[in-house]
């Protein structure tokens, strides 16, 4: 059914990662692609929103966090310089993105893999509207194994796997841990 599925228009991908600032860094490495006009990075709390945010905004992204604990002036305002392009990455919780239509967003970062599959397919939703292609890039750690799982299955189809040169995860590297 429509419910269950991502749309065709869009790539997905996993890159799996060792600990936080090994995220960061894939993180950086996307945000750094200048052919992606904008994009949402998705977090799991209000919180981690805001911080992630102004790390952003630190290395010199323009960044904006959307959530729930924003007054409707800010996130108006927030939401209009999305539009305006003077937003190029939001950073939001999946209850403030609900309901955002923005044509230019191209790039869904899943900086924390959702709950369930069907949040992963709402997020997902936010790109590739109309007839844009969309990239939706989750950036887990292997102990979201089970998780990603339960995605591929409701999506019924695997993610590909992705490393970034510079990048990869330890266990990617290390060949002791490979042949375990």
């Amino acid at each position: 059914s429509a419910q269950r599925s991502a749309p065709l228009m869009i790539e997905q991908r996993v890159h799996f990662t060792d600990d936080r600032s090994h995220k960061h860094r894939v993180l950086d490495h996307l945000l750094a692609d200048a052919g992606m006009r904008q994009s949402i990075v998705f977090t799991a709390t209000k919180r981690d929103a805001e911080a992630l945010a102004i790390r952003l905004q630190g290395a010199g992204h323009a960044a904006a966090a959307l959530h729930g604990d924003m007054n409707q002036r800010d996130r108006n305002r927030t939401l209009s310089d999305l539009r305006r392009g003077g937003v190029r990455t939001l950073v939001a919780t999946d209850v403030a993105a609900r309901g955002i239509d923005v044509v230019g967003i191209r790039h869904i970062i899943n900086y924390e893999v959702p709950d369930t599959p069907e949040d992963y397919v709402h997020r997902a939703g936010r790109t590739a509207r109309g007839t844009a292609l969309g990239l939706v890039s989750t950036i887990a750690t292997f102990l979201d194994k089970p998780i990603i799982k339960e995605i591929e299955h409701t999506l019924g189809a695997e993610l590909p796997r992705c490393t970034a040169p510079g990048v990869e995860p330890y266990v990617e590297r290390s060949p002791k841990q490979r042949s375990m």
